[in-house]
Order: C-alpha cells, then sequence, then structure tokens
C-alpha cells in the first residue's frame, strides 16, 4: 500500500518540529532511545511514532519525500538530526566541574558547534549568491517591465539584508 502524500508531507513537517524541539530543550529527550534514532540517517528514517504522527519509510524514500515537502530539503533535515544527536551527546557529557579539564572539553564542544554554524552559512551564502545571480540573468533576459521592477525590488532588498549582516559581523 503507498502512502498518501498529504501523509508523509505530515510526517515530514513533524520530524522537523520534533528536532527543533530536541535542539532547542534536549534535556526533555535524555534518553538513550532517541541517541540511537537520531545516530545515523537510517535510523531516523525507519523511526515512527503514532503519538507524533511520524511514519517509518526506507532511507531513499526519506530523502525523496524531504526534498519534496520540506522548502529547504533533506540536507536541512539531516543537518539538523545531527545537531539534535550532538545535543544529546554533549547533554551526556556535560562538564559538571569548572576544572581545567571540563573548561577545555567544553571549549571544544563549542568550536565544534562553531565550525558547524559556520558550514551551515557558507551553504546560506551559496544559495543566496545563486539566487541573486539567476535574478539578474533573468531580469537580463526578459521584455517585461513589471517582472524587471519585482526582481529589481528583491535584489535590492537582498542587498540589504547581507548589508545588515555584514555590517553586524564587523561589529563582533
Amino acid at each position: 500500500m503507498r502512502i498518501k502524500n498529504p501523509e508523509i508531507k505530515d510526517s515530514i513537517t513533524n520530524e522537523l518540529q520534533l528536532l527543533e524541539d530536541i535542539i532547542s530543550s534536549p534535556e526533555k529527550f535524555d534518553n538513550a532511545t532517541f541517541l540511537e534514532i537520531l545516530r545515523t540517517q537510517s535510523n531516523f528514517a525507519s523511526f515512527s511514532s503514532l503519538e507524533r504522527s511520524i511514519l517509518r519509510v526506507s532511507l531513499n524514500t526519506h530523502k525523496t519525500y524531504a526534498d519534496e515537502f520540506s522548502k529547504l530539503g533533506f540536507e536541512h533535515l539531516n543537518n539538523l538530526r545531527s545537531l539534535a544527536y550532538h545535543k544529546l551527546i554533549n547533554l551526556k557529557k556535560a562538564p559538571q566541574k569548572s576544572t581545567k579539564e571540563s573548561l577545555n572539553e567544553k571549549i571544544l564542544k563549542l568550536s565544534n558547534e562553531i565550525k558547524q554554524l559556520e558550514k551551515q552559512n557558507l551553504k546560506l551564502v551559496k544559495a543566496f549568491t545563486d539566487i541573486q545571480y539567476t535574478l539578474i540573468s533573468i531580469s537580463k533576459n526578459t521584455n517585461e517591465p513589471q517582472t524587471k521592477n519585482f526582481i529589481e525590488k528583491k535584489l535590492s532588498t537582498f542587498e540589504k539584508i547581507l548589508s545588515y549582516t555584514l555590517k553586524e559581523d564587523e561589529h563582533e
């Protein structure tokens, strides 16, 4: 029996919500079951929950439907899975004392989180740049004044957002 698309779409949405919940409040999910579910892509794809309306699917099906039903696709879903997994791992390894060793562990953990965020930011900048160049190309190749005006306004908005972000980075 083939599962209907609305059910799978809801399941993907519920998976994203679950991951966001774990990331924001890992202590609520502090158990070995969730660590095992989040450990691999395959384990997460095969996870099902009636309570959360999450369906079990194969990894390939999971990737296909995540790309189809999630605005940011499977890669985003997988990044969230990995981040949620590491949040739970770090919860287990949380240093209890302010010893030099525990502080060094905390520094290492934060450095790794920064590296993950930097990778995600680079991907977002690349996507942003690709969209920007695509819009410029469309604008140059169209004879529709309304389309050109719309694209120019969007490009202007993109530039303002990017320049604001760059200004924030300079102040840090």
